[in-house]
């Protein structure tokens, strides 16, 4: 399903980097857009959202493509809401490194789960 009218939070990287805890517990090994980190937004947060924790993907550019692939993940994952797909809550648009904030899904990797399915 699209939510054509989602509203994603715009975080600052300061919130980011107090539910990281300075970027401390980096979630798997860092991919080709940059590294994902661990987080627990806080109760009683300047958005209004209830405490829980949240996957945040610190990405790294290389060159215009990666932008592109940035703006298209912000954009379509920001509109899109289905039970098998994680959710994007919000973003932070900083000059060198971008954020992305997905909510946490626990247990193992995608990629350690599918030869269990298949």
């Amino acid at each position: 399903m699209v939510n054509q009218n989602a509203e994603l939070v715009h975080f600052c990287v300061e919130e980011l980097t107090q539910y990281t805890n300075n970027f401390a517990n980096q979630l798997g090994q860092s991919g080709g857009f940059g590294s994902t980190f661990r987080g627990m937004i806080l109760e009683n947060n300047p958005h209004n959202l209830p405490g829980h924790y949240v996957a945040v993907k610190r990405s790294h550019f290389k060159n215009i493509e990666d932008v592109q692939q940035y703006k298209a993940e912000n954009l379509y994952l920001g509109m899109l809401h289905h039970p098998n797909v994680v959710l994007l809550i919000g973003f932070s648009e900083s000059q060198h490194n971008p954020f992305l904030v997905y909510e946490l899904l626990e247990g193992e990797t995608l990629k350690a789960a599918i030869p269990k399915i298949t």
